[in-house]
C-alpha cells in the first residue's frame, strides 16, 4: 500500500468509527424506557443517558478544539503525505481509555453529563457531534494530521497530534457506550 493510501485509510478508519457509534447508540437507546435510560446501578456509576451525554459534553469540547487547529493548520499550509503516527503520550492516552475499562478515571466537571434525559434528544445531539467530527476528518484531507497540534480538554498542558485527538475521541466514545452497554447488563436493570 503507498503513503496516500494509507493516510486515506487512516482517516477513512475514523470516519467509519464516528458513523459505527452513532449507529450504535440509536440501536442501544431506541427500545430504551424513560425509566431505563436513568436508572443507575449504584451510587457514583452513571445512568446510560449520563454515558451518552457526557459523551455529547466532551464531544462538543473536542470538536472545538479540533476545528481550530484544523483551521490554523490550513492558513499555514501544513502539508505532507507521511505516513500517520501517533505520538507516545497519545498512544498512552488512548490505551488507558480503551474499553475494557481497566481503572477508573475521574471526569473533570466540566465534560460531567449534561442532563438530558430525552432518549431522541440524546440520540439526536450524540449524531450531530459525530457528524460534525467526520466533517472535521473530511476536512483534514489535505493536511499532515501528524504534524498539526490540538489541546484536548482532559488537559490544557499536553498537545495531542490530531491523529491522535481522532483516535482517543474514537476509543473515549468506545469507553463510554461500552460503560452504558453494562449497565443495561447490570443486575436490577429495569424490565421497561
Amino acid at each position: 500500500m503507498n503513503l496516500k493510501r494509507a493516510i486515506v485509510s487512516k482517516r477513512q478508519n475514523y470516519i467509519d468509527e464516528y458513523k459505527t457509534a452513532a449507529e450504535k447508540v440509536g440501536a442501544m437507546l431506541k427500545p430504551l424506557s424513560q425509566r431505563q435510560l436513568s436508572w443507575y446501578p449504584s451510587p457514583g456509576v452513571w445512568s446510560v443517558a449520563q454515558c451518552i451525554s457526557h459523551l455529547i459534553v466532551s464531544g462538543n469540547e473536542y470538536k472545538y478544539q479540533i476545528e481550530e487547529a484544523i483551521k490554523k493548520a490550513s492558513q499555514e499550509r501544513f502539508v505532507r503525505e507521511d505516513p500517520l503516527r501517533y505520538s507516545l503520550v497519545g498512544k498512552l492516552f488512548i490505551n488507558m481509555i480503551e474499553p475494557p475499562v481497566k481503572r477508573k478515571i475521574k471526569t473533570q466537571k466540566f465534560l460531567d453529563p449534561a442532563i438530558i434525559n430525552q432518549k431522541n434528544r440524546l440520540i439526536e445531539e450524540f449524531s450531530e457531534i459525530n457528524e460534525e467530527l467526520i466533517s472535521a476528518v473530511q476536512s483534514s484531507e489535505n493536511l499532515d494530521i501528524s504534524r498539526i497540534k490540538v489541546v484536548l480538554p482532559v488537559s490544557k498542558l499536553l498537545r495531542f497530534k490530531l491523529t491522535d485527538a481522532f483516535a482517543f475521541i474514537a476509543a473515549h466514545e468506545r469507553r463510554h457506550i461500552w460503560q452504558a452497554e453494562n449497565v443495561i447488563k447490570s443486575e436490577g436493570f429495569p424490565k421497561a
